[in-house]
């Protein structure tokens, strides 16, 4: 499955699972930024976001 991180929708409990080096930390924090961006009412703290290691939870907390 392709994502378009454009026009896609996230549906609650949205799950990306791919391979390393893929893209994945990268897709995510484009992801939230945008819905961010999008609606007013949406802050951070309603955002749930799981990842493997601190790396990847830091790099993500950098991105956003």
């Amino acid at each position: 499955m392709t994502l378009n991180l454009a026009t896609d929708k996230i549906a609650n409990g949205l799950v990306i699972e791919a391979s390393a080096g893929t893209g994945k930390t990268y897709t995510v924090a484009a992801l939230v930024t945008r819905e961010l961006a999008l609606d007013d009412k949406l802050r951070i703290g309603h955002i749930l976001i799981t990842t493997f290691t601190r790396n990847a939870a830091a790099e993500l907390r950098e991105r956003i």
